[in-house]
């Protein structure tokens, strides 16, 4: 007898119209019909043949067709030997009280400063420091030095390019600073990735609050974590905390809620105010659209910029978040910023001049 398993780094998973099977390892997926998904929802040692019995005959050969791309790709095996169970993790669990702590600022000096006034920062697996002005060589220079303050595992800092400073002065400043992760520069005039990929130079123009909450298949994170995660957490604001530009104490810095300042408020007293981490446990199997899709559990949320159609009795959102385009009805992507129906959201938010930019991006 011959036995049809997927491989213990794979995974598949089923939308309203549609299917996907991701490789962990790998970090690739590839879109599959429901017909053949559903063959291997919670089941193991799959006699194919038998399966097919229930399909006609031009479905049948799709489907082996489908299989043997597979086979041979890596994501499904056949044997003559029983499995009794796939050894894969569907456990939760970090060390960390804090996994990512995102700290913007509209001005370098200001950076500085502020991070004096942060106190107790909690041991987190990951920082991103976000600066939004153009900075001078000797000021960034400060900051990362200043940076070696954190104890974190990742620590990543997204500035603009300055013109007065050559690839090799960031060179240098990666090189000479081993606690800093990655250094991502914006607007720069060629997109390079440079000293193991912890330089990144990049022609996109800077960011800002609103440029969070997007949403594409190249931002898809085709790992173990973000499914375990997706399944059981928010995949975007568990265990995360921020600091905006006025130093307001944040889920995240693109979200209206404050639950304090940094020059009078801890963050340690702000994690443990009521309803900082109302969002924390939402996961996408809860959220209106998103729990339809075959792609939930590799796809990071985002609560700051929903399409605002679903909110429960006590207001918490769980509408579909705006900048997605991907429909699971007719399994097709499409602009976000075009569509008609997120336009009074896109108001709302205020979003009408970075739509305007949009108009010629897949977005």
């Amino acid at each position: 007898m011959i036995y049809t398993n997927l491989y213990d780094c794979c995974s598949i998973q089923v939308g309203k119209n549609a299917g996907a099977i991701f490789d962990f390892e790998k970090g690739v997926y590839v879109s599959l019909p429901l017909e053949f998904c559903e063959i291997f929802i919670d089941e193991i040692n799959i006699i194919f043949e038998d399966k097919l019995k229930s399909f006609d005959e031009p479905s049948r050969k799709i489907l082996i067709n489908i299989l043997d791309f597979l086979i041979e790709n890596g994501f499904i095996y056949q044997s003559n030997d029983l499995i009794y169970k796939r050894y894969i993790s569907e456990e939760y669990y970090s060390p960390f009280d804090v996994e990512s702590f995102i700290v913007d600022f509209d001005d370098i000096r200001k950076a500085i400063t502020y991070l004096k006034e942060i106190r107790d920062v909690p041991d987190v697996e990951s920082v991103q420091i976000r600066v939004f002005d153009i900075p001078l060589y000797s000021k960034l220079k400060t900051l990362i030095v200043y940076l070696n303050k954190f104890s974190s595992q990742s620590i990543e800092l997204i500035i603009r390019h300055s013109p007065e400073i050559t690839v090799e002065d960031y060179i240098y400043l990666i090189n000479d600073n081993p606690h800093v992760s990655k250094l991502v520069i914006l607007n720069h005039s060629a997109m390079q990735v440079l000293c193991d990929d912890k330089l990144v130079l990049l022609t996109d123009t800077a960011i800002n609050k609103k440029s969070c909450g997007k949403i594409s298949e190249e931002l898809f994170q085709v790992n173990n974590r973000t499914e375990i995660t997706s399944k059981t957490r928010n995949s975007c604001l568990n265990c995360k905390i921020s600091v905006d530009v006025d130093g307001n104490i944040k889920n995240c810095p693109s979200m209206p809620e404050s639950y304090g300042n940094i020059k009078d408020t801890t963050l340690q007293e702000v994690l443990n105010k009521p309803g900082f981490k109302k969002y924390w446990n939402i996961t996408k199997d809860q959220i209106e659209v998103c729990k339809d899709c075959e792609f939930r559990y590799v796809c990071t949320d985002c609560r700051a910029y929903t399409e605002r159609t679903h909110f429960n009795k006590d207001n918490m959102d769980f509408s579909k978040p705006l900048k997605c385009g991907y429909d699971p009805n007719t399994g097709e992507w499409a602009k976000w910023s075009t569509n008609p129906l997120k336009k009074k959201a896109i108001e709302y938010y205020g979003m009408q001049d970075l739509v305007e930019k949009f108009k010629r991006v897949r977005c």
